[in-house]
């Protein structure tokens, strides 16, 4: 559907209506020839195309009045992805430097914990093409390494720098400063996804802070999912914050294996809910109908030009 933005404009449309009406009634100034009195055809289809042709500079009016009256029309509603908000929070603290399973302390080039957290990741990103995601590492300070960005090529960028050389591990502190981070997107849904190999234990008092970030997931609405790359049970403080936000911890069940945390960032990715949104309609430009026939209109009055008119005289 077609509307225009200056709708008032068009009240000059009466300008070429008239000018229209005046070619066809208008008899012209007469100057007698000698060929007047001689018998000729009536012409009558000569007459409609030649009145025809003089109508062509007030159709060309029409049709600019028409341009400047700004025709638009409306986008059809789309349903987008919400966009959600991810913070990965990496425990860099010294025991990620342990091979991850049997394959990392038999060969030649050790192959890390770290080295396998950063490949899930980095596989993770590229299933949530369109997200903001942000990096935060930690071990006893924390560093928010990445801000949170839809160009999920700056977490891969920042391979290189992901080496276990932090302190002990103050998970807790780190997830608080995630969670800063999270709230100051004011869209979009929120989510905090935890990668370490340590347990709370570090932090002081943990009972009580796990408590405390618990009530702010509540409030600010974020979710917390963990990875736990380590052999045995999850701890069962990382087990109770992660699942009492909402999400939940996952730990390999089975010997540590290439691929194996891709498995569990993949069922996180299954988990972590995508929302669909309504996109409202939006009001653009819409020239292109009147363009055509304005073109046309030209190239028939510089025709017509030539010689379908009456002499001007």
């Amino acid at each position: 559907m077609t509307f225009f933005a200056n709708p008032e404009i068009l009240w000059f449309l009466a300008l070429p209506v008239c000018l229209a009406f005046w070619e066809w009634v208008r008899k012209g100034q007469a100057i007698v020839l000698p060929i007047d009195h001689q018998r000729h055809k009536k012409g009558f289809f000569l007459s409609i195309l030649v009145h025809t042709a003089n109508m062509l500079p007030a159709m060309m009016m029409t049709t600019a009045i028409l341009l400047l009256a700004r025709p638009m029309t409306h986008t059809p509603p789309e349903v987008v992805r919400s966009v959600t908000n991810i913070q990965l929070v990496l425990d860099l603290s010294g025991s990620m430097n342990y091979p991850f399973g049997s394959q990392g302390a038999n060969s030649d080039k050790p192959f890390l914990r770290i080295d396998a957290a950063m490949d899930a990741i980095e596989k993770f990103v590229d299933y949530r093409e369109g997200d903001s995601v942000g990096l935060t590492v930690y071990g006893k300070p924390f560093v928010h390494w990445v801000p949170l960005t839809p160009d999920t090529s700056a977490i891969k960028y920042a391979r290189p720098f992901m080496t276990g050389f932090m302190g002990s591990t103050r998970t807790l502190t780190a997830l608080a400063a995630a969670t800063d981070k999270l709230v100051e997107r004011a869209e979009g849904d929120r989510m905090i996804i935890l990668v370490t190999d340590g347990k709370f234990n570090s932090e002081l008092d943990p009972e009580r802070q796990v408590e405390e970030l618990l009530t702010r997931f509540g409030d600010e609405n974020v979710i917390c999912y963990g990875v736990f790359i380590s052999e045995g049970e999850v701890p069962e403080l990382e087990r109770v914050l992660c699942e009492q936000s909402g999400g939940g911890m996952f730990n390999i069940e089975d010997e540590m294996k290439p691929g194996s945390l891709d498995d569990l960032f993949a069922r996180i990715d299954g988990m972590a809910r995508t929302n669909m949104k309504l996109k409202e309609p939006m009001a653009v430009d819409n020239f292109k109908p009147f363009i055509f026939p304005t073109l046309i209109v030209l190239v028939l009055h510089l025709s017509a030009l030539l010689g379908l008119r009456y002499t001007p005289w």
